[in-house]
């Protein structure tokens, strides 16, 4: 799910995931990995800081395996880079 948040031009961090485990997930199989963006409400008519995501795996005949939403908050860059984290905005 947190690979969402690149084509959002977001950078976020998650803050909260819940996950169903439905059926067993096999090893050395293909599988299916589908992750949707929901929702990110508007504050004062900007976007929010919250970003909420889902996601599921499925067998190769579509077959639900597990499923999962999350909670992720979008961070400043600024911040980053002022803490020492990361480099310079570009």
């Amino acid at each position: 799910m947190s690979k969402l948040n690149r084509p959002l031009n977001v950078l976020a961090m998650t803050r909260h995931m819940e996950i169903d485990y439905l059926r067993p997930v096999p090893l050395y199989q293909p599988l299916v990995l589908i992750g949707r963006h929901l929702n990110r409400p508007a504050k004062d008519g900007t976007p929010g800081r919250k970003l909420f995501h889902q996601a599921e795996i499925q067998s190769s005949d579509g077959t639900v395996l597990a499923r999962s939403k999350g909670l992720f908050i979008a961070i400043d860059e600024k911040l980053l880079f002022a803490a020492g984290i990361t480099p310079p905005p570009a």
